[in-house]
């Protein structure tokens, strides 16, 4: 009997790469986002040490307000771009996990057909291997009565 074939052998190997391409685009884009944070929290840091050294001063001049305005808003501006940038990778994070958890759903069930289809093998391998013995069986009956 001929060896055993999965049927869709080659639609559960490109499953199987694009589940592998999808869990390392999740871990890209998780990386970024914890990067994205890190980003956010060392300028929320910075705006805080720049707010606290202004209230700290005393007989600013207008000169050194309007600079340290400039460089608060500059900093919120940085802020508030990241935090977009955050919320963007959140969206793509968000869309890539949808579609490696339909792909690992795929995935999965052509496994279980291969197993299905494997047990059904074994079982007709089986049934063949009985058939055969009693082939063999009948024949030497078939011998013996002849004699």
């Amino acid at each position: 009997m001929k060896r055993f074939a999965f049927t869709l052998e080659p639609l559960l190997k490109i499953k199987v790469s694009m589940e592998k391409q999808l869990k390392n685009k999740q871990a890209e884009l998780l990386q970024r986002l914890t990067s994205y944070y890190k980003q956010i929290q060392k300028t929320e840091d910075e705006k805080t040490k720049v707010k606290e050294e202004y209230l700290s001063k005393f007989g600013m001049t207008a000169g050194d307000m309007k600079i340290f305005e400039n460089h608060y808003r500059s900093l919120e501006n940085k802020r508030q771009d990241l935090k977009r940038r955050a919320e963007e990778i959140k969206k793509e994070l968000a869309r890539v996990q949808k579609e490696l958890l339909n792909i690992t759903i795929e995935k999965k069930t052509l496994e279980k057909l291969k197993v299905r289809q494997y047990e059904e093998y074994l079982a007709e391998l089986a049934r063949a291997g009985e058939k055969e013995l009693e082939d063999i069986v009948s024949g030497k009956t078939a011998v013996k009565g002849s004699f």
